[in-house]
């Protein structure tokens, strides 16, 4: 017997289950969470050095390659990517999807610690940052007029 014939001949089974998963299906549907922007757990962080006067070769030598070299001995890094500007370096270390980011963000932190006494001791200031979902930002534009009419402003603000 397949199961097109058991479905014929046991209508009512089939009934029953079809209104079973309809009401499992809208039960989901009324009780998934929503949000505008859902949190995301991006094993992304920034070390921000800002060393004011230093040029970016300086910044290089003395900041940005310990602080790399240390990230490096780190597991699961997918990507450390330096920029360097004259008294600031902003590093982005990424770790793989799926690492916890907690425990990765423990780990970044303390071989940052760890280093500071190597580092130039009249930095200003030393950084780490964790990228969250809320780091979501707004732009918002309005189109005001005192002798344009509200149609014309509405097919400005469409282009």
């Amino acid at each position: 017997m397949n199961i097109s014939e058991f479905s014929v001949k046991n209508y009512q089974f089939t009934i029953v289950i079809s209104l079973l998963l309809l009401g499992l299906g809208l039960s989901a549907l009324f009780t998934m969470p929503r949000g505008e922007d859902p949190p995301f757990n991006a094993p992304l962080y920034f070390i921000i050095a800002v060393y004011p006067g230093t040029s970016p070769n300086d910044m290089e030598k003395l900041v940005a390659d310990p602080i790399e070299e240390k990230l490096n001995e780190l597991n699961d890094i997918k990507r450390i990517r330096s920029t360097i500007d004259d008294g600031l370096l902003v590093t982005q270390v990424e770790f793989t999807y799926g690492s916890d980011i907690d425990s990765k963000y423990n780990e970044v932190v303390r071989e940052v610690n760890g280093i500071r006494a190597n580092l130039p001791a009249d930095m200003l200031s030393l950084d780490i940052q964790k990228v969250t979902s809320s780091d979501v930002s707004t732009y918002q534009l309005a189109l005001v007029s005192e002798t344009v009419p509200y149609h014309i402003l509405q097919d400005k603000a469409n282009l």
